[in-house]
């Protein structure tokens, strides 16, 4: 891909801009002295002082030239001492090349395909394109000045074994983990705080996002900065966010009758880069004939967008309706491209039967009327307890063993016996 051809000439640029250690034999004095400095040069000076006190106060018959030379003498004893006592030593040693380090990024998001023109690889797959192209040119010309280190970043960071000659083949097996989040700024400071080794003179990091789990990538650089490691980041993926079409907030009437005009309503929202008009189409489920459709403009949703298709039910039934979008180009989610309404088709003048708790349709349960209403005039139908078997815990006896639905009936709640207890109403229309 293009971006990463760029890219790649940046690693190059950057490269030249690092300073290489020299790689001389080099020596020097070593010690082992663990007294602070002031505290070093408060006991030289005592010393000093101590003896050349003692001297200049000794009546001795000895001129003060020999007196002068005893205590030179005595100072150089102690000089041995204290030398040997710190453990002082001339040691040669020969600096390794600079070291540097390649951090690849394993998160979910990378196995993501943007399809930019041309091709449909995944964002890995284009990391891995770039570091092995032309025979693995890029790190063989990193190798030979630098000793080089990989290491791949999903739930733990892992380096890679063995040397130049096996890391083609391991490459070649990176794959994004979905599970993993990107943890760069933990990777970056296990790099740059290794104590067995000296800092790596840089850090080119391959990834697709900013860190989203783990130490915060500006410490990480903070730390960097301070052991003289400069960082690199080469961006993989898209610029753009990836197209979106979202259907949300379904409304439509649950209950409605033959030849009645159904309206079926969602909240149209688009995200992303989207040039192409948007299809919605209405459909029964299981059945693949299209009741309505609608086409939309991507520029129109861009805020919450309001949609409503129109139907005319035929026929008397419970359906599940499904309004649908259908999917852009390039469009990875396509599971939010769709909402479903449940509705009852009646037949004109057919009575429907609400649940007396949820004003909803009714289905098969048991209800007890809330005697408090007020005065108003309500029908319902009723069923027997037949018999009443032990049954499991919280059971009602006509969960267990229905019997058969009266015909309807109306009562009055009128006044003050509004609060009485009233009647098994399990379901109930108002009128």
């Amino acid at each position: 891909p293009r971006v990463l051809v760029r890219e790649v000439h940046r690693v190059n640029s950057l490269l030249a801009q690092l300073d290489q250690i020299p790689t001389d034999e080099v020596w020097r004095l070593q010690t082992h002295w663990t007294l602070a400095p002031w505290l070093s040069v408060l006991l030289v000076s005592g010393a000093i002082a101590l003896v050349a006190y003692c001297y200049f106060r000794e009546r001795s018959p000895a001129g003060a030239a020999y007196r002068t030379v005893l205590g030179l003498l005595r100072l150089v004893t102690i000089a041995l001492i204290l030398v040997m006592l710190s453990e002082l030593l001339l040691a040669g040693s020969r600096t390794g090349r600079s070291r540097f380090a390649w951090l690849v990024d394993l998160s979910g998001s990378m196995g993501i395909s943007d399809a930019s023109p041309g091709s449909d690889l995944s964002r890995i797959d284009q990391v891995k394109a770039a570091l092995l192209a032309d025979n693995s040119r890029l790190l063989k010309s990193v190798a030979d000045e630098y000793d080089t280190k990989m290491v791949t970043v999903a739930k733990e960071p892992r380096t890679l074994e063995g040397g130049l000659a096996e890391w083609p083949a391991e490459i070649e097996q990176f794959s994004a983990d979905d599970a993993a989040l990107t943890r760069l700024g933990d990777a970056v400071s296990n790099l740059v705080q290794q104590a067995s080794q000296p800092a790596p003179q840089g850090i080119v990091v391959w990834t697709d996002g900013r860190n989203t789990a783990g130490q915060s990538l500006s410490a990480a650089a903070e730390a960097a900065r301070r052991a003289g490691t400069r960082l690199f980041f080469v961006g993989v993926g898209s610029d753009k966010s990836p197209p979106d079409v979202v259907l949300s907030d379904a409304l439509a009437d649950e209950v409605v009758f033959v030849e009645d005009l159904l309206a079926l309503g969602a909240t149209l929202r688009v995200k992303g880069s989207v040039e192409a008009p948007i299809k919605l189409t209405l459909r029964r489920e299981g059945d693949g004939a299209v009741l309505a459709e609608q086409t939309i403009e991507p520029q129109q949703a861009l805020e919450a967008m309001p949609v409503q298709l129109l139907h005319r039910p035929t026929e008397p039934g419970d359906y599940r309706y499904v309004l649908e979008a259908a999917p852009v180009d390039g469009e990875r989610d396509t599971d939010n491209n769709s909402v479903s309404f449940d509705v009852q088709v009646r037949k004109a003048g057919q009575q429907t039967w609400i649940d007396w708790q949820t004003d909803r349709p009714a289905g098969q349960a048991t209800f007890v009327v809330d005697p408090c209403l007020g005065q108003q005039t309500m029908e319902f139908r009723v069923r027997a307890r037949s018999e009443q078997p032990p049954g499991s815990g919280g059971a009602w006896p006509n969960h267990r063993y229905p019997g058969d639905w009266s015909a309807p009936s109306s009562v009055t709640f009128q006044g003050s016996i509004a609060c009485q207890p009233a009647a098994f109403l399990p379901l109930v229309s108002i009128r």
